[in-house]
């Protein structure tokens, strides 16, 4: 419960961030864009995540074009048609056009610049890992058969620091003799 309540808590310290942006976002663009509106928090907040940068072209999102509805959409890393997941953690920030006219219903890897730099419908895209690791470090791929499949395993500097933290605070709340510990533990 106690994890759950600062969650919440630190949501809404973001959101306040979030809603500050807006608000610049309005004098910058000489717009008027509702600072509560609940979509708007999300897309900074995907914005925010992404470094600023389209996953997809590596192109730069500018603070004026984030919310206008032409150059840049929500998209779904895992089609909607797929996942059926609409949660943030399945959503980004894209280009429009890229995301309507070239991913389409693929998954990031299917697309045709994965790895390497591409001229594509006269957009120059970067390789989407190269984004990547802009937005999570250095990372990864190794291919290994386990149980005679072929296994791909991606890991990045992110990751790796996240599963660290996550293994420190398993084990210190295993070790901890009072439940005010093992909650702060839970809570971390």
């Amino acid at each position: 419960r106690k994890a759950i309540e600062k969650r919440h808590r630190d949501r809404e310290k973001e959101n306040d961030e979030y809603k500050k942006i807006i608000d610049e976002i309005n004098q910058e663009c000489k717009a008027g864009y509702d600072r509560e509106d609940k979509t708007l928090i999300d897309k900074i907040r995907l914005w925010k995540e992404q470094e600023m940068h389209c996953p997809y072209t590596g192109e730069m999102i500018n603070v004026c074009d984030l919310f206008n509805g032409v150059k840049y959409d929500f998209e779904h890393t895992v089609p909607a048609s797929m996942s059926f997941d609409n949660e943030l953690k399945n959503l980004t920030i894209a280009s429009s056009k890229y995301n309507r006219e070239i991913k389409k219903n693929n998954i990031p890897f299917d697309c045709p610049n994965y790895t390497e730099e591409k001229v594509i419908l006269g957009i120059t895209c970067k390789p989407i890992l190269s984004t990547l690791e802009l937005i999570f470090g250095n990372i990864t791929i190794e291919e290994k058969i386990i149980k005679g499949e072929n296994k791909r395993t991606v890991a990045s500097d992110r990751t790796d620091q996240i599963n660290g933290q996550i293994d420190f605070w398993v084990n210190e709340s295993k070790k901890a003799s009072t439940k005010d510990r093992k909650d702060y533990c839970i809570q971390q």
